[in-house]
């Protein structure tokens, strides 16, 4: 049984809450570690080691990436009026993959797919799944009998900032705050749970930051790819320096896109490959037909499509393995992709 890495350490402290925010415009990154870890994460940290000593030796440029990956995405292109960072030559993200899994709540079908998507399509190296509450059900069993590089890793979810107490109200700030530590301290992808991976996301990992773009004028932080230790988690941190419980987009969003905005030459930004189809268009989705066959990944936007049941009855009310057979939706496409390896319908 896994122990709470908080337990065992205090929390790590990634960021350095003395300076000021002008400090992080220098270039130096001050990351703070606790010395002490539970045996299971020094186990992580020393696998975590020994592929990026894999990533350096093989040799495989930015370059060779795109000629394999040609019609994936936007890698190659910045097609923004924001992101200005250049990919470097070879890899500096590990491909491994982060979930945030905090309180106890139903893990389901589309959380598979998610995880699943990761491990079968992404192909990650290690998927890390931080929570305070292992999830329980068929769904799960599932997920831990498919996907041999699943970890669970115990993380108290944070309390404060700066401070100031993350509302309850707004769970999803404790996990706005916790995915900045873990990439910080380990590199890798953190992804929303109803994130699911279309395409390996090779191209990406060759830029320190990639976010994506989910509609006209914001990105979002449900998908995203840093190397260790990176200056630009430490700006995003400290921004939370005015932290509003009250406001839910404030620091995650509108805060966000200020900084992205400002330190344009720290982050790449997808414009259209990891996110689409944004929030207005969701429903082509679960009621349509969306082109995603160049796509990185897609937001599932779960949640609205389960808050618009009561005025879709036609809509299916929650999915699973069978119902999706020959679901005429871009959902049941890309369900039975990852699920059963091809979006073709199902006929067994």
């Amino acid at each position: 049984m896994w122990k709470d890495w908080t337990e065992i350490a205090p929390p790590v402290r990634v960021f350095d809450e003395s300076k000021p925010y002008q400090y992080y415009k220098k270039d130096k990154l001050q990351a703070y570690i606790p010395d002490v870890y539970e045996e299971e994460k020094k186990l992580v940290l020393e696998k975590l080691a020994v592929l990026q000593t894999k990533y350096e030796s093989d040799n495989i440029t930015f370059d060779d990436a795109l000629k394999k990956y040609t019609v994936i995405g936007n890698a190659d292109q910045q097609n923004s009026e924001y992101g200005k960072l250049k990919p470097n030559q070879y890899r500096v993200v590990p491909n491994i993959a982060h979930f945030i899994w905090f309180s106890c709540h139903e893990f389901t079908f589309v959380n598979l797919l998610s995880l699943l998507s990761v491990f079968e399509i992404m192909k990650a190296d290690m998927i890390l799944f931080h929570t305070d509450c292992e999830p329980k059900g068929e769904w799960w069993d599932i997920a831990k009998t498919r996907i041999t590089n699943l970890q669970v890793v115990g993380r108290k979810p944070p309390i404060d900032v700066f401070g100031v107490g993350l509302t309850p109200r707004w769970p999803q700030h404790k996990s706005d705050v916790a995915r900045l530590h873990i990439l910080s301290e380990m590199g890798g992808v953190y992804l929303d749970p109803d994130i699911i991976i279309l395409a390996p996301l090779e191209p990406l990992r060759y830029y320190d930051c990639v976010l994506a773009r989910h509609d006209n004028s914001s990105v979002t932080n449900g998908i995203m790819v840093a190397k260790k230790g990176l200056l630009f988690l430490d700006v995003v941190y400290d921004s939370y320096r005015s932290y509003d419980p009250s406001c839910y987009s404030c620091s995650s969003s509108q805060k966000l896109n200020q900084l992205v905005k400002e330190y344009s030459h720290l982050v790449h930004i997808e414009p259209n490959s990891l996110v689409q189809p944004g929030r207005p268009q969701w429903k082509q989705i679960f009621d349509g037909h969306f082109d995603w066959q160049r796509h990185y990944s897609i937001h599932a936007w779960i949640k609205m499509y389960t808050d618009s049941l009561h005025s879709n009855p036609h809509l299916v009310p929650s999915f699973n393995a069978d119902n999706i057979k020959q679901l005429n939706t871009t959902f049941g496409e890309i369900a039975r992709f990852v699920y059963y390896g091809s979006p073709d319908y199902v006929t067994k």
